[in-house]
């Protein structure tokens, strides 16, 4: 983790600030510093282009902020719930935006017997 200095401060503030300008927001998701990227997956001003490219950053809590997040889309919310980490799943489960199907295989048991592409086919979602 990076070390936080007053800089960092001022870089967490304008990565959370819900009137960032897109551009703003974009160049702070590239940020060395994981929690600044993490406040830019939690910002609602977030561009939806870099919602996607951060559901695959390395690190749970920016998959799982991406995940909880209103405005990820429903294709990026739909490749996250076969993430991994039980936790991002969890997040995918709980955002409101999330098509019910997807949330029954999450909570299912049917996740633990068949991925959820075998499962969208198994109830003719996906044809």
């Amino acid at each position: 983790m990076a070390k936080i200095t007053e800089d960092s401060y001022v870089k967490y503030a304008r990565a959370r600030d819900p009137y960032a300008s897109p551009e703003l927001l974009e160049e702070l998701s590239y940020d060395a510093d994981e929690g600044v990227v993490w406040e830019v997956a939690g910002n609602l001003s977030t561009p939806v282009h870099v919602l996607v490219r951060l559901s695959k950053h390395p690190a749970l809590r920016v998959r799982w902020t991406v995940a909880v997040n209103d405005n990820t889309p429903v294709e990026t919310l739909i490749g996250l719930a076969s993430d991994r980490c039980y936790d991002v799943r969890r997040g995918v489960e709980e955002n409101a935006n999330t098509p019910p199907l997807v949330k029954l295989w999450l909570t299912s048991d049917y996740s633990k017997s068949m991925t959820l592409e075998e499962f969208l086919e198994y109830t003719g979602a996906k044809q």
